[in-house]
């Protein structure tokens, strides 16, 4: 029997990089090789806290590019042998009530690979009926490598986080957290036309790449007071639009403490169990007129126009990605926990 690595979760702080057999699929589902897997700050929190929807031992990973080794003889011609896909790992149930209006990011059953399917962190995963027929897979288009097509996962979370947004009276914007989220998000506001964006984060190293992508301001949150400071820039105005892109409690607070009156504040990051509970002036939404805006995955079209972006060049993320072999998993893992990279991107 044929053998793949892969990296095999098997509790909090417990992983290693292991042989296995390269799995069979069904009459239905595709084996494709993984070229490329994103780590994503969600699997750091997994490897590190565990996940409710997640049994161990198990393979992570749901950012992935791959190749097409074989279909099952019942699967859809166009999905066939050779064929490069990008992928997105969640799974919609296509059924329920916000399915069936089209509100496909809402959906009240969606499963995802790398949680209810084994994820990408391996040479080989299988692509089973149910993501072949209501999953996000897309072609990669002409020309684009697989590492920076793995990217457009986080970069369909980013658009569907500016979709919500009214910009017409944007003028002004900050985003707490200079990650591969920060800096996709501080692209996308660039292409919409805003020139005062303000960063902040605690990571120099972060900040330094993120300078990349020109924001107005960068904000050092470990040795600057970021609400004084951005309050300072605006003339204690405030600016009208918040991305809380970091799973830092603190930054809920300090988002409420630096928007404008009639802002716009997206909770993008989800915050540790235990932690999501904050202290929170109700009276200050009401009276600025203030708008909080929730923003978790996103829709089919989202990702189709990540990998347009990303392939056309109106999104660059070269810059944010470190790449590793699969046998290093470890090590970039490391690299990524101690802000020393912005994104690690291995390659099985």
């Amino acid at each position: 029997m044929e053998e793949m690595h892969a990296v095999i979760y098997k509790g909090p702080g417990d992983y290693t990089l292991e042989k296995m057999p390269i799995p069979s699929i069904s009459d239905n589902a595709v084996l494709m090789k993984v070229d490329a897997v994103g780590l994503c700050g969600s699997d750091l929190r997994t490897l590190k806290f565990g996940h409710r929807k997640v049994t161990p031992p198990y393979v992570l990973g749901h950012e992935i590019s791959g190749t097409i080794q074989v279909s099952g003889a019942l699967v859809d011609p166009r999905w066939s042998p050779g064929m490069r896909l990008a992928l997105a790992p969640v799974v919609y149930c296509g059924t329920c009530h916000f399915c069936r209006r089209g509100q496909f990011e809402l959906c009240q059953h969606y499963r995802e690979i790398g949680q209810t399917w084994p994820g990408g962190f391996a040479d080989y995963i299988v692509l089973p009926q149910d993501a072949l027929q209501h999953g996000i897979i897309n072609p990669i288009p002409p020309g684009l490598d697989a590492v920076p097509a793995a990217l457009a996962e986080p970069l369909a979370a980013c658009l569907h986080a500016i979709d919500l947004v009214d910009l017409r009276n944007v003028h002004s914007a900050a985003i707490f957290g200079s990650g591969a989220i920060g800096c996709l998000l501080l692209q996308l506001l660039r292409n919409q036309g805003l020139h005062s964006i303000i960063i902040i984060d605690p990571n120099e190293t972060r900040l330094h790449i993120a300078q990349h992508f020109q924001p107005s301001h960068s904000i050092n949150a470990s040795n600057e007071n970021a609400v004084e400071r951005i309050q300072s820039i605006t003339n204690d105005v405030g600016v009208d639009l918040i991305f809380t892109a970091t799973a830092a409690p603190v930054v809920q607070q300090q988002a409420l403490e630096s928007i404008s009156k009639g802002g716009q504040i997206v909770v993008f990051a989800g915050l540790p169990k235990g932690q999501s509970v904050i202290p929170f002036d109700l009276n200050k939404v009401h009276y600025d007129c203030i708008r909080l805006i929730g923003s978790s995955i996103y829709a089919p079209h989202h990702h189709q126009e990540a990998l347009r972006l990303i392939g056309e060049g109106h999104v660059h993320v070269e810059r944010i990605i470190s790449t590793y072999p699969l046998i290093e998993f470890r090590q970039g893992v490391q690299a990524a926990i101690s802000g020393k990279i912005i994104k690690a991107v291995f390659i099985p």
